[in-house]
């Protein structure tokens, strides 16, 4: 039977390429979020954004969402809803009202209607493990040091998803994307490579705050495990890296030019590296799918210079 995906956060720039992922995949899609995609799903859905039902709600409306999983017999879920680091920073208890208490609420919808939805993916973070420079302190999660409410709240979802199939049997896979790039990123420090992109395709300048190398992920990649991990795996609670690949922003500064001769003359460098994760998971995207190949760096900013070139 076809399946019936419920995406929340569907209007955002991961959300989205999910989507094009699933109506590629001839699933139906349905978008739990407050507000559609607007210009992003015009640029990057096309005429197809037609075929999507968005129901608007609240992700905290807890009985909205149980109408939205009803009403629209509703087989798997892909989760993407959840407030970032500033804002998480800004106010704790709304941030974990959203990434939190919400989270819990899915799951506990999803094991009263075990039934009838056969897969569950969910957005955590490499965040969960700390930074390599940070002061480490004793804890009862071991190595795993989140540096943020943020990465906080990822990591108590995790040990959720696993007492949900421990009691109850419900599956689930969470996946953390490292610095995830590609057309229609706008937010965050990290979305630096994409908007170095934009400008590259429009001729301008462009400074980056950070220095440094880090893994890479092109979003059309990550929309692909979130879907897979959703449609594929229905037993366990895993938890799996996506990896990415490794690069530093002078070798981007340095592909773009390849790509558009002279842009490294608009390009500066400027602030020092981000913090690099602690450890990393055994597991990665390819513990589930072994046939797993992730879209070279050069082809993942090729395609994002000619959407902004177009």
């Amino acid at each position: 039977m076809t399946p019936t995906v419920l995406v929340t956060g569907g209007s955002g720039f991961i959300g989205t390429w999910v989507i094009k992922e699933l109506l590629g995949r001839d699933c139906r899609v349905v978008v739990f979020d407050l507000s559609d995609g607007g210009e992003r799903w015009r640029k990057i859905l096309g005429p197809a954004r037609e075929r999507i039902t968005l129901v608007r709600g609240d992700i905290l409306d807890e009985a909205a969402l149980a109408r939205a999983l009803d009403e629209h017999f509703v087989s798997h879920v892909i989760h993407l809803v959840a407030l970032l680091t500033p804002d998480c920073q800004r106010d704790p208890v709304r941030g974990c009202e959203i990434n939190v208490l919400a989270t819990t609420r899915l799951f506990e919808l999803i094991r009263t209607r075990r039934q009838a939805i056969k897969g569950f993916s969910y957005a955590s973070s490499i965040s969960i493990y700390g930074s390599t420079n940070a002061e480490k302190v004793a804890t009862s999660v071991g190595e795993l040091q989140p540096p943020s409410f943020y990465g906080a709240y990822k990591l108590a979802n995790e040990l959720i998803a696993h007492q949900y199939w421990l009691h109850y049997g419900v599956p689930s896979v969470g996946l953390r994307p490292p610095i995830v790039f590609g057309s229609g990123r706008e937010t965050g420090q990290s979305a630096e490579p994409t908007h170095a992109v934009r400008a590259v395709a429009r001729g301008e300048s462009f400074k980056f705050t950070f220095s440094g190398g880090y893994a890479y992920e092109f979003v059309e990649d990550t929309a692909r495990a979130f879907v897979r991990a959703a449609l594929e795996v229905h037993s366990g609670a895993h938890v799996v890296d996506l990896p990415g690949q490794q690069t530093s922003i002078e070798e981007i500064v340095a592909l773009l030019d390849r790509l558009q001769p002279g842009a490294a003359a608009r390009l500066t460098i400027t602030g020092e590296p981000l913090p690099q994760p602690a450890v990393k998971n055994s597991l990665t995207i390819e513990f589930f799918f072994p046939d797993w190949h992730a879209t070279p760096l050069e082809e993942g900013f090729r395609r994002t210079l000619e959407f902004y070139r177009t």
